[in-house]
């Protein structure tokens, strides 16, 4: 099975991320946050609600980044 060139980036980044680079959390946050923000539209219509559920869930899944097994960039969206 051949990865995509951005797929063993992604990989990259999350394997240095679960081991506290924090360079590497930041450019998967830069990643993330678009997608993230999007679907907590869908769920929240105020601004300050969503923007506080995604910092929320990336606190929380800064604190529990060694649990994350990468299995492609699905698993690191429902993780």
């Amino acid at each position: 099975m051949n990865a995509e060139p951005s797929d063993l980036r992604l990989e990259q980044l999350l394997e240095k991320a679960r081991h506290g680079d924090t360079n590497a959390w930041n450019a998967l946050v830069a990643q993330m946050v678009p997608w993230l923000l999007n679907t907590a539209a869908r769920m929240a219509q105020d601004e300050q609600l969503r923007e506080d559920a995604v910092q929320k869930t990336l606190v929380e899944a800064w604190e529990k980044r060694s649990s994350f097994r990468y299995m492609g960039e699905s698993s690191w969206r429902a993780w």
